[in-house]
């Protein structure tokens, strides 16, 4: 066979594999989905038949950011929706224009959720700079400032209700190219924290310079998912937040489902500039909220389950010759 033929060869060998492994990470994706129904792969309550979606479960560690009144951060933990330790909420507003934005609705929504032990509670932060914002470091002889921060290593959703760049673009075109931007920023810093964390998690038992790879465990294990809930209809159509989501980091929808009002009871949309609600009344408009994640995840979660069968299993085998 000639060295040209050989090549070739090797390409379609290299091609038929990527297509094996691709088909298969979707079959153990479809698995996990019918397997975990009351949401324990990828987190969230499904109710009803329009699947209203809460996509965290109460064990979940949830940042939430671009909280406007902090109205879903009080929602999700009075409706018993999140264990209050699990919860960082953030706002981009400082205190200052929260109070301007929200006179007394803010302020008196951050007191209960105080009162209702929610301790990590910033304001200031850029979810298109969030590494910075939320004043981590990525030095890793300071992965104690960082657990301070957030209350620990692990976060399993980053989650971003409505985002909208709030700069009352009229050109059609530029509003959905400036909003597309923002969400593809969002994307990247959440990845780039969920990365950050893992290094730091590495650091932590020991491996400071980043190489090799810790064993797998429901302890250092994270679901590293990010989350959006958005308008249906246009211009938000034009988004096309599932092509970000894949454009910019990879990640797939891991689960979607409807935004219903009524499950987040207290929960009040606010314009990104104000009291105001939008031009139709928020909860007579139809939402949705997606969960993406990466395709890799569901292969890790089907290892070490495994895993942990195995170890189960000679346990017992042990117990038996005693």
């Amino acid at each position: 066979m000639s060295k040209k033929g050989r090549l070739a060869r090797r390409v379609r060998k290299k091609v038929r594999r990527q297509e094996l492994e691709k088909r298969n990470r979707k079959k153990v994706a479809r698995q996990y989905r019918r397997k975990n129904k009351d949401g324990d792969t990828y987190g969230g309550i499904e109710s009803g038949p329009h699947k209203p979606l809460v996509p965290f479960k109460k064990s979940d560690r949830v940042l939430l950011v671009g909280e406007g009144d902090f109205s879903f951060a009080l929602s999700v933990v009075e409706m018993g929706y999140i264990q209050p330790e699990n919860l960082i909420a953030t706002s981009f507003d400082t205190m200052e224009e929260l109070n301007e934005k929200y006179p007394g609705v803010a302020e008196e929504n951050i007191i209960k959720l105080q009162n209702l032990n929610v301790t990590k509670i910033y304001h200031g932060v850029d979810c298109t700079n969030l590494i910075k914002t939320l004043k981590l470091s990525e030095n890793p002889k300071k992965v104690g400032k960082n657990k301070h921060m957030l209350g620990g290593l692990m976060l399993d959703l980053i989650m971003f209700n409505f985002p909208h760049v709030g700069k009352g673009i009229k050109d059609h075109d530029r509003n959905i190219r400036a909003n597309q931007e923002l969400i593809v920023n969002y994307f990247k810093n959440g990845r780039q924290l969920y990365d950050l964390l893992r290094s730091n998690r590495r650091a932590e038992i020991g491996d400071a310079k980043g190489k090799g790879h810790p064993k797998i465990t429901k302890e250092n294990f994270s679901t590293e998912r990010i989350g959006v809930s958005m308008f249906s209809g246009e211009p938000y159509d034009s988004w096309e937040v599932k092509e970000l989501a894949r454009y910019a980091i990879g990640y797939q929808v891991a689960r979607s489902g409807t935004f219903d009002w009524e499950t987040f009871k207290g929960y009040h949309h606010r314009k990104t500039a104000s009291m105001h609600d939008t031009t139709k009344v928020a909860s007579e408009r139809k939402a949705r909220i997606f969960v993406f994640q990466s395709p890799n995840i569901p292969i890790l979660l089907e290892k070490l389950m495994t895993d942990a069968r195995q170890e189960d299993d000679s346990d017992d085998d042990f117990s038996d010759t005693d």
